[in-house]
């Protein structure tokens, strides 16, 4: 298992316990905050790796 899988999972974990013990609205934000974070995080990585590759002169000259 890999290190975002077992964040995944934990998070996962994390929103069922937020429903037993706060109820379905609480999970219901719990989950969306989550994958709001996950989306985000994902995004900027992506960007960020696109900025590198279009301006880094080494990728080109290879």
């Amino acid at each position: 298992m890999c290190v975002a899988g077992a964040i995944s999972r934990a998070r996962q974990l994390a929103c069922y316990w937020q429903g037993l013990s706060q109820g379905k609205l609480a999970a219901l934000v719990s989950g969306l905050a989550s994958g709001c974070g996950i989306l985000f995080h994902v995004m900027s990585a992506t960007f960020g790796l696109t900025l590198l590759i279009q301006t880094s002169e080494l990728v080109f000259t290879l």
